[in-house]
């Protein structure tokens, strides 16, 4: 199952307890397997993790439209927008240092990477890839009270740009000063002080103009990319793009 892009099969005649084999062997005429798309990539029944972890992989880019919709210090966020429905069509591609010849919007129509688990988050390391046109109006996926604490649906949105309407912006706490790092509560039922219900913002490096600390208890509209962090609490993180990607509702 985990068989893509040209492939052999190496077979050996080891017989069996009764009658020992000769261990002769032989390998079959390759067999043309279908490069994987995004979503075979991250589809999983085990959130924070992939089935093809660990794999070179080139990505299935033929007929399909791969958009970039944010660029961090260290890569690019892809999104398949041919296999919306499904989800686990998006991945972040982690080029280790400010990918060149990249926008937001860029159509990206090859790219070949290794698939690696970073504290459950599923990235393309070392990335090679070529660019093609650009999209605009990138439409962002909500994520609701009820979605937030479902590892499972948000796995699907892994990569994803997202957005979170009328979110509480949680006192900063040890995150902060660490990482960066500031909770908001997606459900109005959360709990600030354990994370549940709420998602981390990431935007230091991108919303420059923002400081969360001046609208604690406050009402926000955010829009960024999905990222995981099996050691964050909350594990969720949302990393905003620019000082555009968090609008204030109410103080």
């Amino acid at each position: 199952m985990r068989a893509h892009g040209a492939t052999n099969i190496w077979v050996e005649d080891r017989g069996s307890e009764d009658a020992p084999g000769s261990y002769a062997t032989g390998l079959s005429p390759t067999i043309h397997v279908a490069h994987p798309t995004l979503r075979e990539i991250n589809e999983t029944d085990i959130p924070a993790s992939s089935p093809l972890d660990g794999d070179f992989v080139k990505v299935n880019a033929e007929g399909r439209t791969l958009v970039v919709t944010g660029i961090a210090v260290d890569g690019f966020y892809l999104t398949d927008l041919s296999d919306m429905t499904a989800g686990y069509n998006a991945i972040f591609a982690h080029t280790h240092s400010r990918p060149k010849g990249i926008e937001q919007g860029s159509v990206i129509e090859e790219i070949i990477g290794t698939v690696v688990e970073f504290y459950g988050f599923t990235e393309l390391g070392f990335p090679t890839y070529r660019v093609g046109g650009k999209l605009s109006n990138l439409v962002p996926f909500e994520i609701t009270g009820d979605l937030v604490d479902d590892d499972q649906a948000m796995e699907k949105l892994e990569s994803r740009l997202v957005e979170v309407r009328d979110v509480t912006v949680c006192p900063l706490g040890d995150g902060y000063a660490t990482f960066g790092q500031w909770v908001v509560l997606v459900d109005p039922a959360g709990n600030c002080n354990n994370g549940q219900g709420g998602v981390n913002v990431v935007s230091a490096l991108s919303a420059t103009g923002f400081d969360p600390a001046d609208h604690v208890g406050g009402k926000l509209h955010i829009v960024g990319d999905l990222r995981y962090h099996a050691a964050a609490r909350p594990s969720w993180l949302l990393y905003t793009r620019n000082d555009d990607d968090i609008e204030v509702v109410s103080e």
